[in-house]
């Protein structure tokens, strides 16, 4: 007799799988297909524009997953010289996605500070999943560039002077 057949073909699956603290196991059946998510950051911008060595910059990124859930991401932000966001730019900072849902953004306003070392015109960069611990279906669309921020120490310009006499009460007259 033969046993019964179901839709996806299979007659039985069975697997022991070790389970690993934070790991995602995924089984795949024969004829079925399995979406891996994609992982984008939609939009990025930073606030102020112009802001001096040690300040703050306010960064707004929007994170999205396509084709499925993720677990825990990394959002990486750096500080770019050119409009090529890459590990070898100034790193700021990150945040943490605990999970994202697939088609549901993730947006949020992070404060970061800016190196004292740093001195003008910076792109604000971000890169998704920056250790690639998300097997995504695009590992190649996980970089964004913002907008440019000048970043420079306040300079003060002398625009008038007063001049002060003053008298001591020994008769000596004192000027500066």
């Amino acid at each position: 007799m033969q046993p019964k057949r179901r839709a996806l073909g299979v007659t039985r699956v069975q697997a022991f799988l070790p389970i690993v603290a934070g790991a995602i196991a995924l089984l795949a059946v024969p004829g079925t297909a399995v979406a891996l998510p994609d992982l984008t950051v939609t939009s990025l911008s930073a606030t102020p524009t112009a802001v001096e060595p040690g300040g703050s910059i306010s960064v707004t990124d929007t994170v999205l997953s396509t084709g499925g859930a993720t677990g825990t991401v990394v959002v990486r932000y750096y500080l770019s010289t050119d409009q090529t966001i890459t590990t070898a730019d100034t790193y700021i900072g990150d945040r943490i996605i605990a999970s994202l849902a697939s088609g549901v953004p993730s947006t949020v306003t992070t404060t970061l500070a800016v190196l004292t070392s740093l001195n003008g015109a910076r792109y604000i960069g971000a890169i998704v999943d920056i250790n690639n611990s998300v097997a995504e279906s695009d590992e190649t669309n996980n970089k964004a560039v913002g907008n440019s921020i000048d970043i420079s120490k306040v300079d003060l310009t002398v625009t008038s002077m007063v001049l002060l006499f003053v008298q001591s009460p020994l008769g000596l007259t004192w000027s500066w």
